[in-house]
């Protein structure tokens, strides 16, 4: 298996980088936009409003979510493209903070390496 990507791991707190790139975001390993790897958000990818806005989205639908801390809250759902490497996919976006959910990640790479030991996290393909 192949590195995908490389982030840090600060404050127990593992996280990606990403930049938006015309109607995409762009996983890489260095970027303005910091994604924290969720284990416990199953879903694709929240993100900013702000950023959503910078990308163009448009609502897609509006979906019930429920949040780790039980509640129940209504959000708008965007289709949008996420870019690895030379590799490109539709992806879900929902309005929240910057999280990397399983969905997603399962769907770029194989594992998920979390090393508390050098303050890193690496996604492999």
């Amino acid at each position: 298996m192949q590195i995908l990507i490389e982030g840090n791991i600060a404050g127990r707190t593992p996280y990606l980088y990403a930049r938006l790139e015309e109607r995409r975001l762009v996983l890489e390993n260095s970027g303005p936009i910091f994604l924290v790897v969720d284990t416990g958000f199953t879903g694709s990818l929240a993100l900013q409003q702000e950023l959503i806005d910078q990308l163009g989205l448009r609502v897609a639908a509006e979906t019930t979510f429920l949040l780790a801390n039980g509640q129940k809250v209504l959000l708008p759902v965007y289709l949008g493209q996420v870019r690895l490497g030379e590799n490109s996919l539709d992806t879900w976006f929902v309005p929240g903070e910057n999280l990397l959910g399983m969905e997603l990640l399962a769907q770029l790479g194989r594992e998920l390496i979390l090393k508390f030991s050098d303050d890193k996290v690496v996604l492999l393909g």
